[in-house]
């Protein structure tokens, strides 16, 4: 029976590094603030035909003098509605593309890391040997050192939190 880490080729993962699978999404994401665009509480959200027929409605009301013999001038300015629904779709369009994005780059980054920790796994034995054998290699691999025993102290912080926790509950 495969191990989870052998159930695929990891040579396969990941494309050699002149394949666009693996250099068209590195760098590419654009830096944005982590600040609120608007404080202004958004309680509104259109269905999705909506979003379809935004770019229509902006054409229909796109002949100014029509639209104010209809609805008259209390209605809001059809030149500024229409370039609202217009940009409210290229919006939703955007967020369609972002979200496909996002799965893109999150499916690239899980293959990545696993093909990753399978050779770290594969140099996890060399290491803790060299490790043994020679003090020097810890001071001269000191991230390499603390990479491998990240879980351990994670598996041991939980332990002692189910101690505790089994200590603390009422009998």
């Amino acid at each position: 029976m495969q191990q989870k880490n052998e159930s695929m080729n990891p040579d396969a993962m990941v494309a050699s590094g002149n394949s666009t699978a693996t250099t068209d999404a590195v760098g590419r994401t654009p830096m944005v603030s982590k600040d609120p665009i608007s404080t202004e509480e958004v309680t509104r959200r259109p269905v999705e035909t909506q979003t379809e027929d935004a770019p229509k409605v902006a054409a229909e009301v796109g002949d100014k003098d029509a639209y104010r013999r209809d609805f008259g001038a209390y209605a809001p300015d059809p030149q500024k509605l229409a370039a609202s629904l217009n940009r409210s779709k290229e919006l939703s369009d955007e967020v369609t593309r972002a979200t496909a994005w996002l799965a893109h780059v999150t499916a690239l980054r899980d293959v990545s890391w696993h093909q990753s920790l399978v050779m770290m796994d594969q140099l996890s034995d060399p290491f803790e040997l060299a490790d043994a054998k020679n003090g020097t290699v810890a001071q001269r691999y000191p991230r390499t050192k603390a990479f491998y025993g990240t879980r351990t102290e994670i598996a041991t912080r939980a332990a002692a939190t189910r101690r505790k926790n089994r200590a603390n509950k009422p009998k």
